[in-house]
């Protein structure tokens, strides 16, 4: 599909929700978490939940998908 037929397709704002993965992190100096949502909302999407989780590679990826609210 040309780029420009996948443009016209694609809906013009999208529901997300951010994750950051830190042990250092707090919901204070998250500042590239914080761009992020920031970037997003002015470009027309909406953030639905943002959350700081541990890094933790044996448990994050069930966390995440365990942990996440319901999709609105």
């Amino acid at each position: 599909m040309p780029e420009f037929e996948h443009r016209a397709a694609a809906p013009r704002s999208v529901t997300v929700q951010i994750v950051t993965l830190s042990d250092t992190r707090t919901t204070a100096t998250d500042t590239s978490g914080q761009a992020i949502h920031d970037a997003l909302t002015a470009a027309g999407h909406r953030v639905t939940d943002s959350r700081i989780l541990r890094e933790d590679p044996a448990t994050m990826p069930e966390r995440m998908v365990s942990d996440a609210p319901p999709s609105r």
